[in-house]
């Protein structure tokens, strides 16, 4: 399930205890279909005392959401959207030929984050 969410997306949940909260993605789990999401679904965690420091209690962490449960934000307008994805061949200075996949936003046809070389098949 290819949702093209990656890590430093600007994201929007969509779904859930969190909809409607926005943030930055840090950390994708491509295995468990989980996204770790700035600002969003936090999890009370109790410590024990660390001798180190002294400290310990109940700290706030953000804990990982589903992929389905986020959707990308368009950098146009702000609203979730979905991808599609362009691939569209480059001519470097050598004569050769590259072929670049890009991510486009639906909502406002305009690029998502930075291009991809794909390799050459042989």
């Amino acid at each position: 399930m290819g949702l093209g969410i990656c890590k430093n997306d600007r994201v929007v949940v969509i779904s859930g205890k969190f909809k409607g909260s926005r943030g930055k993605v840090l950390d994708v789990d491509r295995a468990k279909q989980r996204a770790l999401v700035e600002g969003v679904n936090f999890r009370t965690h109790h410590e024990r005392m660390n001798p180190q420091t002294g400290q310990g209690g109940r700290v706030e962490k953000e804990a990982p959401i589903h992929l389905s449960n986020l959707a990308l934000e368009c950098p146009k307008t702000g609203k979730p959207t979905r991808i599609r994805h362009r691939v569209t061949e480059v001519e470097t200075p050598g004569g050769k030929r590259k072929k670049i996949k890009e991510r486009i936003s639906v909502r406002a046809e305009r690029e998502l984050g930075e291009a991809v070389v794909i390799p050459r098949e042989r």
